[in-house]
């Protein structure tokens, strides 16, 4: 008919398929990632991961033998990196610095009511300590103006079962077997 308007077409999707949509943009997100128990953490299998898939997902947890690579940037002053945890099961571990992550300055990890399980430093830079299942967080911090150029990659890793001294020939060289905490979690 002439003279007539004539409504545009709209295209809409079934609401069925609406709700799908943030479930299927979750799974595209998470591709390679296992679901963790019925906490709802995301780990992935691979032996590493990068600091930035952190924030990626903030639902990811690193397991204890993965290698953590960091961001380790040219700057001022010392910058921190957060590295979220998921321990499965009660054990030892040794955290040192590396002889060969010169950049990296301290360590601390804290279980989920932010008190201090381990921390090592240039001062102490090797520990031993025992860590119940459950969930951590690592502060890592790295000197911004010793990085000369580019930003570089740097690595942590939690050593578990404390392996035998001859192990520890890359780390620097003080090893001790417990840390003293005071009554308010501060460092002694």
């Amino acid at each position: 008919m002439r003279g007539s308007k004539q409504t545009p077409k709209t295209f809409s999707l079934p609401r069925t398929c609406i709700l799908l949509i943030p479930v299927l943009l979750f799974f595209l997100g998470c591709e390679g990632a296992d679901s963790g128990p019925a906490s709802g953490t995301v780990t992935v299998s691979r032996p590493w991961i990068h600091e930035t898939e952190f924030a990626q997902n903030p639902l990811l947890r690193a397991d204890p033998a993965q290698i953590i690579i960091l961001d380790v940037t040219p700057g001022e002053g010392d910058v921190q990196h957060f590295v979220p945890y998921e321990f499965t099961t009660s054990d030892s571990y040794r955290l040192c610095l590396s002889n060969d992550e010169e950049h990296i300055t301290a360590v601390t990890l804290k279980d989920s009511l932010s008190t201090v399980i381990a921390h090592v430093d240039m001062n102490t830079p090797c520990m031993k300590f025992l860590a119940g299942s459950g969930y951590y967080n690592m502060t890592v911090v790295h000197d911004a103006t010793t990085v000369i150029g580019e930003t570089r990659p740097g690595f942590i890793t939690l050593v578990n079962k404390n392996p035998p001294a001859s192990d520890m020939a890359g780390e620097r060289s003080m090893e001790t077997a417990n840390f003293p905490i005071d009554a308010q979690n501060h460092v002694g």
